[in-house]
């Protein structure tokens, strides 16, 4: 399922995929588009795929193409997030694209 097509749905996981628009400063976060689109929270591997994408600044993730397993949930506030399976980092693959 395209990113710009999840919606919440906590009965079952999906494959998600599209581009990253951009990280949050910290890059605890990759969002996809817009505010209502939804976000992928990465606090908990952040290292790892920093590291393994060679990231430097939260920029770097703009561009990126990834494909994500996991559910699609919805937060307080109402936005949309992927729950990426046990935060693990093997259900989520990102492509940098350089620059």
């Amino acid at each position: 399922m395209k990113f710009e097509d999840a919606v919440p749905d906590n009965n079952k996981p999906h494959m998600f995929w599209g581009m990253i628009s951009n990280a949050d400063k910290n890059m605890n976060w990759l969002n996809t588009a817009g505010q209502d689109n939804v976000s992928i929270p990465i606090q908990s591997f952040k290292t790892t795929l920093i590291d393994i994408l060679d990231i430097q600044e939260p920029d770097d993730f703009s561009g990126c193409y990834a494909i994500a397993f996991g559910w699609c949930r919805e937060s307080e506030n109402g936005k949309p997030y992927l729950k990426i399976n046990n935060n693990d980092p093997a259900y989520i693959f990102v492509k940098r694209v350089k620059k």
